[in-house]
């Protein structure tokens, strides 16, 4: 039996709001009510997202381009990630 302040096996450890990943609230709450953010939710595992930003994205930027109202697809699955 493992303690439970033990770390799952490949787990990243993170510092900081855990509910806003240290983004600006704005932005964090921006992205968990995007469609975008949304239709991630039947992706379940890490590769999945990590194919899904190969094919999806090509820049890193908070803001979706020319937009200061749609989160960016790069940090839409970053978040995924922080939350799988």
């Amino acid at each position: 039996s493992s303690a439970p302040s033990e770390k799952r096996r490949n787990e990243i450890p993170l510092w900081g709001n855990e509910t806003t990943f240290n983004m600006n609230p704005l932005l964090a709450n921006r992205i968990l009510e995007s469609d975008y953010f949304q239709s991630l939710s039947a992706m379940t595992t890490y590769h999945e997202v990590v194919d899904e930003i190969y094919h999806k994205v090509k820049n890193v930027e908070p803001w979706s381009p020319g937009t200061q109202r749609l989160p960016s697809t790069a940090f839409c699955l970053l978040t995924k990630l922080l939350t799988i």
